[in-house]
């Protein structure tokens, strides 16, 4: 089998023909190709001498070496993989151009929203200005109350209470009550009274003078006017006529409730009472311990306190086992911060 390459270098392209046994074939790369005649002997000729029987001597013309036709066709394949490549970026930019579109749709149905809520905001303004002016024109018809003007309803002046030069000092109300005393009365028909001042005292009833010596306290001072039977008369927290006991058989803290109370304390054994913790309210408060046993009672002070002549928080005790029923009295003096005793039988001993 003869085979003829022949070989076409254009501006444009390059050009290849292919010849086999009974003729030359021809196969196109490109659009300008050229084409040659086609031989002059007949089919049927043997060709002895390709170059003299067939080309004329022109064989140069028409085929290349070897390695020229090799050349060319890696030079065939580098372009078509470049064409492939051209190709495929083409794809590419097709769908990045159709991602681009769809997000350009995107952002102008966005834009067209917040046209649309633009346009309700400034209805809306609208709509707040108009109300804007609507009050201005009420506020602006308020006027000053006139002289004789009439009020009516429940007026609340609780955040701003009227000052003293705001109100009439020869107002005259018809009606009502202030303090629970109906306007008008002398005397509260309901509420208590807290506190008194010698402006609200009668002493009409106190018949005695400043000078005159009180030896009965109901005929000479009260006018008969005493007290119904079983009155108690408060003495600090306690009763004068009657002050309350309080027993014990085993240590405890006494509290400020138990100020004015006698505690009477029975026990074969040691036993302790606590004074209560107190302060400048409880200046004065008066307290009694009664030793009913034989064993030993010890008054212990609470805080800093002191008893009588102990160091601060010392203590006072009794373990005389033969004294029984003896009593101690105490008041506390807040200003040297003592329990100071004012009455006792016994032996007691203080200690720091």
């Amino acid at each position: 089998m003869a085979l003829g390459i022949l070989v076409w270098l254009a501006s444009l392209g390059i050009a290849y023909a292919v010849g086999e046994t009974g003729g030359i074939g021809r196969w196109n790369r490109w659009e300008d190709i050229r084409y040659f005649a086609d031989p002059t002997v007949a089919e049927s000729t043997k060709i002895t001498n390709l170059n003299a029987d067939l080309l004329d001597g022109y064989d140069s013309l028409y085929f290349g070496t070897a390695s020229d036709v090799t050349a060319l066709i890696s030079s065939m394949a580098t372009v078509e993989v470049s064409i492939a490549t051209i190709e495929l970026d083409i794809v590419t930019l097709e769908s990045s151009m159709s991602t681009a579109e769809s997000n350009i749709s995107a952002l102008q149905s966005s834009m067209s929203t917040v046209e649309a809520d633009i346009s309700t905001l400034q209805s809306s303004m609208v709509t707040v200005e108009a109300s804007i002016v609507t009050i201005q024109a009420s506020v602006d018809t308020f006027g000053s109350l006139a002289a004789d003007e009439t009020l009516s309803g429940d007026w609340d002046n609780t955040a701003n209470p009227w000052a003293d030069n705001e109100v009439a000092p020869g107002l005259t109300i018809d009606e009502g009550i202030i303090n629970d005393t109906p306007i008008g009365a002398s005397t509260p028909s309901t509420g208590v009274f807290t506190t008194l001042d010698a402006a609200t005292l009668d002493t009409a009833s106190l018949v005695a003078s400043s000078d005159t010596k009180v030896t009965s306290f109901n005929a000479d001072l009260l006018d008969g006017q005493d007290w119904d039977d079983g009155q108690d008369v408060v003495f600090g927290s306690t009763q004068a006529k009657q002050i309350s006991t309080l027993a014990k058989t085993a240590d405890y803290a006494v509290t400020t409730d138990d100020l004015g109370k006698s505690i009477r304390v029975t026990s074969g054994g040691t036993i302790t009472m606590t004074f209560p913790s107190v302060g400048a309210d409880e200046d004065g408060a008066l307290l009694r311990y009664v030793k009913c046993g034989a064993g030993k009672l010890i008054l212990d002070a609470a805080d800093s306190d002191k008893v009588a002549d102990s160091g601060a928080g010392g203590t006072i005790y009794n373990d005389v086992a033969t004294q029984i029923f003896v009593p101690i009295s105490f008041e506390y003096v807040h200003s040297i911060v003592t329990w100071v005793i004012t009455g006792a039988m016994g032996t007691w001993v203080t200690t720091n």
